[in-house]
């Protein structure tokens, strides 16, 4: 009796030689059962099967080609090419994958604890973590082109490579803010702009993938702006997860994802425009207002109106200066849980998150409270967070740091 991949191969044949009318003059079924009882063993059967499997999903991606090609007849519209073209390659991509890049049964699914870190690592002021997607949204002139400088110079500082994919801002005012936020203009951060031969691509193609797959620490990627890469209706829920799908494949990959992203006049888009899945495909949703009424940079305000890491908080900063300084009295609220938790930390310096978190929870205080605090404390610049081993962190009061620790 053939295995079981055999038997499969043959049903295929045989569909298909019934399907042209070839059965008979083949000798019939039982003929063909028999070669496949004298030729086929398990191993070359599985081959077949595999190899049918292949072509066939080549096939698939040829016919996108050739629909992208006769869509360029019809329509000439360039960016509708280029996103069925883009489409394409996507299937072309999974067509490559090898054997041991897919998952032959679920025994080869990790544990969880296994996958990697536990505790998310945050890589930028206390807000940014480690292979997430966030959004920074706000009025268009609010500044989150400028906002999203600091958290570039931050990363820079940490030697972590950066790029700006800009489909929105000229050369010259990319210029401006740089020098006026003193960015350098140094190999690890790269501005994709409409000044470049060509336009900025999509977050997920094959440039920007291979460039964050040999990036080493992984990098921080901004999209400037949400709109301007959609090539669509921002309201069809459908296509604003396609989007996200390729935003989240670089998350996965460790990289930490920044869209900027407009928000509208109704109550309903106080936060972000659009469909409702923008908010359902982001970890982190911030919203930036800026108080002053002539356009100038003041005091900013970030909002926080999704949060898959601890709770959602707001701060303030005010500009001065090309830096955006955090409004500590602000950031963290001087009450008694404050008071308790600031003591804990000042008697155990260096103290790790577990420990920390027992003996908080200890004095009666709940999670969202001492990890609140923890976020708050690290985005303010009270707390220092230094890392000791792989997954190791120690907290410690920054004013506690000149006693020599």
């Amino acid at each position: 009796m053939p295995a079981k991949a055999s038997i499969q191969f043959l049903h295929a044949v045989a569909r298909s030689m019934i399907d042209s009318r070839t059965m008979d003059s083949a000798g019939g079924m039982e003929r063909l059962h028999n070669l496949f009882e004298m030729s086929l063993s398990r191993g070359t059967a599985e081959h077949y099967c595999a190899t049918i499997k292949a072509k066939a999903a080549h096939a698939r991606t040829i016919r996108s080609f050739e629909v992208a090609k006769q869509t360029a007849y019809e329509v000439g519209d360039p960016l509708e090419l280029a996103t069925l073209l883009e489409s394409a390659v996507i299937d072309l991509r999974a067509c490559a994958k090898t054997d041991s890049e897919h998952i032959r049964s679920l025994d080869e699914i990790p544990l969880v604890f296994e996958a990697g870190a536990v505790e998310p690592e945050y890589i930028i002021g206390g807000l940014l973590v480690k292979g997430t997607v966030n959004a920074l949204t706000g009025e268009s002139g609010s500044g989150k082109s400028t906002f999203v400088l600091d958290w570039i110079r931050q990363a820079i500082q940490r030697g972590i490579p950066v790029v700006v994919l800009d489909r929105e801002n000229p050369r010259h005012t990319v210029l401006g803010r740089l020098n006026r936020m003193g960015v350098p203009d140094v190999p690890l951060v790269r501005f994709w702009g409409g000044w470049c031969k060509e336009e900025a691509v999509q977050p997920g193609s094959s440039i920007v993938r291979n460039w964050a797959k040999g990036s080493d620490p992984k990098p921080l990627i901004i999209v400037d702006s949400y709109i301007a890469f959609l090539d669509g209706d921002e309201n069809d829920a459908a296509l604003c997860r396609r989007w996200f799908t390729q935003v989240r494949g670089l998350a996965n990959m460790g990289c930490t994802v920044v869209i900027l992203h407009h928000t509208g006049k109704s109550e309903s888009s106080k936060d972000y425009r659009g469909s409702s899945d923008f908010r359902a495909a982001v970890d982190v949703g911030f919203l930036l207002s800026n108080s002053s009424s002539d356009g100038l940079l003041d005091v900013m305000r970030l909002k926080c109106w999704k949060c898959r890491y601890g709770s959602c908080v707001e701060q303030v900063f005010h500009y001065r200066n090309g830096r955006f300084e955090p409004e500590a009295s602000l950031s963290i609220a001087r009450d008694a849980a404050t008071e308790h938790l600031t003591a804990l930390l000042r008697t155990n310096p260096g103290i790790k998150t577990a420990e920390f978190e027992r003996l908080a929870a200890g004095k009666g205080l709940a999670r969202p409270q001492y990890r609140s605090y923890l976020e708050r404390g690290l985005a303010s610049g009270m707390i220092v967070m230094k890392r000791e081993g792989p997954n190791g962190r120690a907290y410690y009061l920054r004013a506690d740091l000149g006693t020599g620790l």
